[in-house]
Protein backbone atom coordinates (compact mmCIF):
# COMPACT_ATOMS: atom_id res chain seq x y z
CA UNK A 1 0.00 0.00 0.00
CA UNK A 2 3.01 2.29 0.23
CA UNK A 3 2.71 3.42 -3.38
CA UNK A 4 -0.99 4.20 -3.00
CA UNK A 5 -0.36 6.13 0.21
CA UNK A 6 2.25 8.28 -1.53
CA UNK A 7 -0.08 9.13 -4.40
CA UNK A 8 -3.04 9.84 -2.14
CA UNK A 9 -0.91 12.30 -0.15
CA UNK A 10 -0.32 14.28 -3.35
CA UNK A 11 -4.06 14.90 -3.63
CA UNK A 12 -3.92 17.34 -0.73
CA UNK A 13 -2.73 20.16 -2.97
CA UNK A 14 -5.20 19.56 -5.80
CA UNK A 15 -8.34 21.67 -5.69
CA UNK A 16 -9.91 20.72 -9.03
CA UNK A 17 -12.57 18.12 -8.19
CA UNK A 18 -12.40 16.56 -11.64
CA UNK A 19 -8.67 16.00 -11.35
CA UNK A 20 -9.02 14.62 -7.82
CA UNK A 21 -11.71 12.22 -8.99
CA UNK A 22 -9.59 11.08 -11.91
CA UNK A 23 -6.56 10.34 -9.76
CA UNK A 24 -8.63 8.59 -7.11
CA UNK A 25 -10.32 6.49 -9.77
CA UNK A 26 -6.98 5.34 -11.14
CA UNK A 27 -5.75 4.51 -7.66
CA UNK A 28 -8.81 2.46 -6.86
CA UNK A 29 -8.55 0.67 -10.18
CA UNK A 30 -4.99 -0.33 -9.33
CA UNK A 31 -6.03 -1.62 -5.93
CA UNK A 32 -8.99 -3.56 -7.26
CA UNK A 33 -6.88 -5.02 -10.05
CA UNK A 34 -4.64 -6.69 -7.53
CA UNK A 35 -1.32 -4.90 -7.91
CA UNK A 36 -1.41 -3.13 -4.56
CA UNK A 37 -3.02 -6.14 -2.85
CA UNK A 38 0.30 -7.91 -3.28
CA UNK A 39 2.07 -5.34 -1.10
CA UNK A 40 2.50 -5.38 2.65
CA UNK A 41 -0.50 -4.22 4.70
CA UNK A 42 -2.88 -4.75 1.77
CA UNK A 43 -5.29 -6.42 4.21
CA UNK A 44 -6.00 -2.93 5.57
CA UNK A 45 -8.03 -2.08 2.45
CA UNK A 46 -11.61 -1.66 3.74
CA UNK A 47 -14.38 -3.73 2.18
CA UNK A 48 -14.49 -6.23 -0.63
CA UNK A 49 -13.14 -5.79 -4.14
CA UNK A 50 -16.74 -5.26 -5.27
CA UNK A 51 -17.10 -2.41 -2.79
CA UNK A 52 -13.84 -0.87 -3.95
CA UNK A 53 -15.06 -0.95 -7.55
CA UNK A 54 -18.35 0.67 -6.50
CA UNK A 55 -16.46 3.51 -4.86
CA UNK A 56 -14.30 3.87 -7.96
CA UNK A 57 -17.44 4.00 -10.10
CA UNK A 58 -18.77 6.78 -7.89
CA UNK A 59 -15.66 8.86 -8.54
CA UNK A 60 -15.84 8.36 -12.27
CA UNK A 61 -19.58 9.13 -12.41
CA UNK A 62 -18.88 12.43 -10.66
CA UNK A 63 -16.09 13.25 -13.10
CA UNK A 64 -18.30 12.46 -16.12
CA UNK A 65 -21.02 14.77 -14.83
CA UNK A 66 -18.79 17.65 -13.72
CA UNK A 67 -16.19 17.63 -16.48
CA UNK A 68 -17.17 15.58 -19.56
CA UNK A 69 -14.16 16.83 -21.51
CA UNK A 70 -11.68 15.60 -18.93
CA UNK A 71 -13.63 12.36 -18.49
CA UNK A 72 -13.52 11.79 -22.25
CA UNK A 73 -9.74 12.19 -22.31
CA UNK A 74 -9.43 9.70 -19.46
CA UNK A 75 -11.77 7.25 -21.22
CA UNK A 76 -9.78 7.47 -24.44
CA UNK A 77 -6.51 6.96 -22.56
CA UNK A 78 -7.85 3.92 -20.73
CA UNK A 79 -9.34 2.41 -23.90
CA UNK A 80 -6.04 2.64 -25.76
CA UNK A 81 -3.54 1.85 -23.01
CA UNK A 82 -0.56 0.34 -24.83
CA UNK A 83 0.88 -2.99 -23.80
CA UNK A 84 3.54 -2.58 -21.11
CA UNK A 85 6.73 -4.60 -20.95
CA UNK A 86 6.52 -4.37 -17.16
CA UNK A 87 4.50 -7.47 -16.08
CA UNK A 88 3.12 -5.75 -12.96
CA UNK A 89 1.93 -2.72 -14.92
CA UNK A 90 0.51 -4.87 -17.70
CA UNK A 91 -1.47 -6.90 -15.16
CA UNK A 92 -3.24 -3.69 -14.17
CA UNK A 93 -3.47 -2.23 -17.66
CA UNK A 94 -5.28 -5.33 -18.93
CA UNK A 95 -8.20 -4.59 -16.59
CA UNK A 96 -8.12 -0.81 -16.93
CA UNK A 97 -8.54 -0.98 -20.72
CA UNK A 98 -12.06 -2.28 -20.09
CA UNK A 99 -12.92 0.80 -18.05
CA UNK A 100 -12.41 3.02 -21.09
CA UNK A 101 -15.38 1.84 -23.20
CA UNK A 102 -17.62 1.77 -20.12
CA UNK A 103 -16.79 5.40 -19.41
CA UNK A 104 -17.14 6.39 -23.07
CA UNK A 105 -20.66 4.96 -23.04
CA UNK A 106 -21.89 7.56 -20.54
CA UNK A 107 -24.47 9.95 -21.95
CA UNK A 108 -22.58 13.04 -20.79
CA UNK A 109 -19.61 12.02 -22.97
CA UNK A 110 -21.65 11.63 -26.17
CA UNK A 111 -20.84 15.11 -27.52
CA UNK A 112 -17.04 14.99 -27.04
CA UNK A 113 -17.03 11.43 -28.36
CA UNK A 114 -18.86 12.40 -31.57
CA UNK A 115 -16.60 15.43 -31.96
CA UNK A 116 -13.60 13.13 -31.75
CA UNK A 117 -15.01 10.71 -34.33
CA UNK A 118 -15.89 13.57 -36.67
CA UNK A 119 -12.64 15.51 -36.62
CA UNK A 120 -9.73 13.71 -34.97
CA UNK A 121 -7.24 11.91 -37.21
CA UNK A 122 -6.91 9.21 -34.56
CA UNK A 123 -10.59 8.26 -34.86
CA UNK A 124 -10.21 5.57 -37.59
CA UNK A 125 -7.49 3.86 -35.54
CA UNK A 126 -9.68 4.02 -32.45
CA UNK A 127 -12.63 2.38 -34.22
CA UNK A 128 -10.33 -0.30 -35.61
CA UNK A 129 -9.00 -1.02 -32.12
CA UNK A 130 -12.54 -1.29 -30.70
CA UNK A 131 -13.47 -3.84 -33.35
CA UNK A 132 -10.27 -5.73 -32.57
CA UNK A 133 -11.33 -5.89 -28.91
CA UNK A 134 -14.82 -7.11 -29.85
CA UNK A 135 -13.39 -9.89 -32.00
CA UNK A 136 -12.05 -11.73 -28.93
CA UNK A 137 -12.82 -15.44 -29.37
CA UNK A 138 -15.52 -16.29 -26.82
CA UNK A 139 -15.70 -19.94 -27.87
CA UNK A 140 -12.59 -20.66 -25.80
CA UNK A 141 -14.30 -19.36 -22.64
CA UNK A 142 -15.89 -22.48 -21.22
CA UNK A 143 -16.56 -21.56 -17.60
CA UNK A 144 -17.27 -18.68 -15.23
CA UNK A 145 -13.68 -18.96 -14.04
CA UNK A 146 -12.34 -18.50 -17.57
CA UNK A 147 -14.47 -15.40 -18.10
CA UNK A 148 -13.30 -13.67 -14.94
CA UNK A 149 -9.65 -14.65 -15.25
CA UNK A 150 -9.17 -13.23 -18.73
CA UNK A 151 -9.58 -9.43 -18.70
CA UNK A 152 -9.68 -9.40 -22.50
CA UNK A 153 -13.05 -11.12 -22.20
CA UNK A 154 -14.57 -8.24 -20.22
CA UNK A 155 -12.83 -5.73 -22.48
CA UNK A 156 -14.62 -7.27 -25.47
CA UNK A 157 -17.98 -7.14 -23.69
CA UNK A 158 -17.42 -3.58 -22.47
CA UNK A 159 -16.67 -2.52 -26.05
CA UNK A 160 -19.88 -4.16 -27.25
CA UNK A 161 -21.70 -2.26 -24.49
CA UNK A 162 -20.24 0.97 -25.84
CA UNK A 163 -21.49 0.07 -29.31
CA UNK A 164 -25.06 -0.35 -28.05
CA UNK A 165 -24.94 2.96 -26.17
CA UNK A 166 -23.86 5.13 -29.11
CA UNK A 167 -26.50 3.88 -31.54
CA UNK A 168 -28.26 6.42 -33.72
CA UNK A 169 -25.46 8.42 -35.34
CA UNK A 170 -23.80 7.81 -38.69
CA UNK A 171 -20.38 8.29 -37.09
CA UNK A 172 -20.96 5.38 -34.72
CA UNK A 173 -22.84 3.04 -37.07
CA UNK A 174 -19.83 0.80 -37.71
CA UNK A 175 -19.26 0.32 -33.99
CA UNK A 176 -22.95 -0.26 -33.25
CA UNK A 177 -23.44 -2.76 -36.07
CA UNK A 178 -20.35 -4.73 -35.05
CA UNK A 179 -21.51 -4.82 -31.41
CA UNK A 180 -25.00 -6.05 -32.27
CA UNK A 181 -23.64 -8.74 -34.58
CA UNK A 182 -21.27 -10.03 -31.90
CA UNK A 183 -23.91 -9.99 -29.15
CA UNK A 184 -26.21 -12.09 -31.34
CA UNK A 185 -23.58 -14.84 -31.40
CA UNK A 186 -24.63 -17.69 -29.04
CA UNK A 187 -21.09 -18.03 -27.68
CA UNK A 188 -20.95 -14.34 -26.82
CA UNK A 189 -24.42 -14.42 -25.25
CA UNK A 190 -23.43 -17.38 -23.10
CA UNK A 191 -20.29 -15.67 -21.82
CA UNK A 192 -22.00 -12.32 -21.17
CA UNK A 193 -24.40 -14.08 -18.79
CA UNK A 194 -21.52 -15.26 -16.60
CA UNK A 195 -21.14 -11.69 -15.39
CA UNK A 196 -24.61 -11.72 -13.83
CA UNK A 197 -23.23 -13.61 -10.83
CA UNK A 198 -21.43 -10.69 -9.22
CA UNK A 199 -22.93 -7.43 -8.03
CA UNK A 200 -20.20 -5.28 -9.55
CA UNK A 201 -20.67 -6.74 -13.06
CA UNK A 202 -24.36 -7.75 -13.12
CA UNK A 203 -25.36 -4.32 -14.45
CA UNK A 204 -23.73 -4.94 -17.83
CA UNK A 205 -25.73 -8.14 -18.32
CA UNK A 206 -28.97 -6.27 -17.67
CA UNK A 207 -27.96 -3.59 -20.17
CA UNK A 208 -27.06 -6.09 -22.89
CA UNK A 209 -29.95 -8.51 -22.40
CA UNK A 210 -32.08 -7.08 -25.29
CA UNK A 211 -29.23 -7.68 -27.74
CA UNK A 212 -28.30 -11.25 -26.76
CA UNK A 213 -29.04 -14.24 -28.96
CA UNK A 214 -32.35 -15.88 -28.13
CA UNK A 215 -31.89 -19.48 -27.03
Amino acid sequence: MAEVDKKVSKLQGITDSGERSTILYLLYARVASGLENKEADSDSIPGSIGEVWKEAAGHIDKLAEQNPGKAFKLALTLSLLPRSNDPKKEMVYRWMRGDGPVLLAKKSLREPFLQFLNSDQKAPGFLEKMQEYMAFDMSKIQSNKDAFHDPNCFLAIATMFLGTKVEGDELTKTLTDAAKERLNDPNVSRVVKYYAQYEDTAWIVQELEPFLAKT
